[in-house]
């Protein structure tokens, strides 16, 4: 695989996109462990993702 520049660029843009999301979920199942509310489910999880993309791209 030999990106050009274009690419490259996209690839790392999801590269950070996708970090950041995991950042955020692993932070919000660390809260709601910590308050004693129930983990995430897959269900959850993707419920949280679309409503964290929705705020993200409001923001841009």
């Amino acid at each position: 695989m030999d990106p050009d520049a274009a690419n490259a660029a996209a690839l790392a843009n999801a590269h950070a996109l996708h970090c950041r999301v995991t950042t955020a979920l692993l932070e919000a199942h660390r809260r709601r462990h910590q308050a004693g509310e129930p983990y995430f489910t897959f269900a959850a999880i993707c419920k949280a993702f679309t409503a964290w993309r929705r705020n993200v791209a409001a923001l841009e």
